[in-house]
C-alpha cells in the first residue's frame, strides 16, 4: 500500500512497526544482547513449565502471570541502557513490543484486539469505567514502570561516572542501599539468601555494600551484580 492512501491509523501502527525494528537493530549493537535473549528464552520456558493450570484469558490469574511476562522481557532489556539513545530504544521496545505481545497472552486474541482500541480509563471514579480498561492499566503502569528504571539506570550511571565519558560505571565503594532495595523488591529476607541469588560469597556481598575495608570482589563481579540489582 502507498503511504498516501493509509489511514492515520495505518500510518500509526507502521510507524511503531518500523521504530520497534530500528530500536532492536541499535540495542543488537550491545555486546550484552546476546545474553539478554539467552535469559528471556530461559526464564520463559521456566514460567511455562511452573505452570500448573492453564488459566482462563482475561482473568485475574492471566493478569498477574501476563505482568510476570512483562518483568522477564523488561528486566532482562534493561541492563542494555547504557546512554539516552539505548535508553529511547528501550522504551520504545518496552511498550511497542514488549507490551502488545504480553496484551495478546492476556486476552487470548493473537493481535486481533489491540491495547489500543481501549477506551482510555477516566481521570476519576465513574460508573461506566469497564474491568478490562483497569486491567489494561496495570499492564500499561508496569511498562511505564520499567521504562523509568531505565533513566534510574541512567542516572545510577551518571552519577558514578570518572572523568572519561562514555565508561563504565565507577567502583564506588558502598551500595548497601541499592542491595537493601533490592532484597526488598524480591522479598528477600537475609544476606545469606541475597548472596545465593546474587551467586556471590557472603562476604563479598557484604563488602560489596560496604564502603571500609579491602574490596573483596573483581570489577567483573560489581558489575554484574549491580546489574542485576538495578
Amino acid at each position: 500500500m502507498d503511504a498516501a492512501e493509509e489511514t492515520p491509523q495505518e500510518r500509526e501502527y507502521r510507524e511503531k512497526r518500523e521504530g520497534v525494528q530500528k530500536a532492536i537493530a541499535l540495542l543488537e549493537k550491545s555486546t550484552g544482547f546476546p545474553k539478554s535473549q539467552i535469559r528471556i528464552h530461559e526464564q520463559e520456558r521456566a514460567f511455562k513449565r511452573n505452570r500448573t493450570v492453564a488459566s482462563e484469558r482475561l482473568s485475574e490469574p492471566r493478569l498477574k502471570e501476563s505482568l510476570k511476562l512483562l518483568d522477564i522481557h523488561c528486566k532482562n532489556y534493561l541492563p542494555l541502557v547504557v546512554d539516552i539513545d539505548s535508553e529511547k530504544a528501550y522504551a520504545n521496545i518496552v511498550k511497542d513490543y514488549v507490551l502488545p505481545q504480553v496484551w495478546d497472552y492476556f486476552g487470548g486474541w493473537e493481535g486481533g484486539f489491540l491495547i489500543d482500541m481501549v477506551p482510555p480509563t477516566p481521570s476519576f471514579a465513574a460508573p461506566g469505567v469497564i474491568p478490562l480498561q483497569l486491567q489494561r492499566d496495570r499492564l500499561q503502569n508496569r511498562a511505564q514502570h520499567w521504562v523509568v528504571e531505565g533513566y534510574k539506570r541512567l542516572d545510577l550511571i551518571a552519577r558514578n561516572k570518572d572523568a572519561t565519558a562514555g565508561q563504565h560505571i565507577v567502583e564506588r565503594r558502598g551500595y548497601r542501599t541499592e542491595v537493601y532495595a533490592w532484597m526488598k523488591r524480591k522479598n528477600i529476607e537475609t544476606i545469606a539468601i541475597a548472596s545465593k541469588r546474587l551467586a556471590v560469597s557472603q562476604s563479598t556481598l557484604k563488602s560489596i555494600m560496604s564502603s571500609r575495608g579491602k574490596a573483596r570482589y573483581g570489577s567483573k563481579t560489581l558489575r554484574r551484580v549491580l546489574d542485576e540489582i538495578s
